[in-house]
């Protein structure tokens, strides 16, 4: 077992680090999965559905597409929870 320093992508990036060509992760990080495909590396998601060299730049883009989206809605919601103070 390896324990990484507490910090933003900590553990992601020394996944990177170790990954070797051939190495399997399972994860539902797109941008680590991508990584790891750079790496020669093969990526799953949690439920079994693997991600590809072909297929990891569109689910970036539909991941990257989504964030701002649920990010505003989130702010929308504190906005309003606290519209009546």
């Amino acid at each position: 077992m390896l324990q990484v320093a507490a910090g933003f992508d900590s553990a992601e990036n020394e996944t990177v680090k170790r990954a070797v060509s051939g190495d399997l992760v399972v994860t539902a990080d797109v941008p680590l999965a991508a990584e790891i495909i750079a790496k020669g590396g093969d990526a799953l998601t949690p439920r079994g559905k693997r991600y590809s060299p072909d297929t990891i730049r569109g689910v970036r883009i539909m991941r990257d597409s989504w964030i701002p989206c649920t990010r505003a809605a989130t702010l929308a919601e504190d906005t309003s929870a606290h519209a009546g103070r």
